[in-house]
């Protein structure tokens, strides 16, 4: 894998990340959001070249678990 492609890797799990904080609405559709931009920063992830670059691409997941276990407890959402 060249170092463009994990490049590129990088930016498309930035753009989720970005995507799901730029989300307005309730906090329902936030969890949702969340939700499902870490499965998507998980399946980009999946496709890294070696361990650190998969490691780094799953890192940028925390701040969404955050958000999920948050704003489960706020909506009574405990999944």
């Amino acid at each position: 894998m060249s170092g463009d492609e994990a490049g590129v890797r990088m930016a498309r799990a930035r753009g989720v990340l970005d995507g799901v904080f730029g989300v307005v609405g309730p906090p329902g559709e936030l969890l949702v959001a969340a939700r499902v931009g870490i499965e998507e920063i998980d399946r980009i992830a999946s496709q890294a070249g070696d361990m650190a670059e998969e490691m780094a691409l799953l890192d940028l997941c925390e701040p969404l678990e955050q958000v999920v276990e948050e704003l489960g407890e706020v909506v009574g959402d405990r999944s």
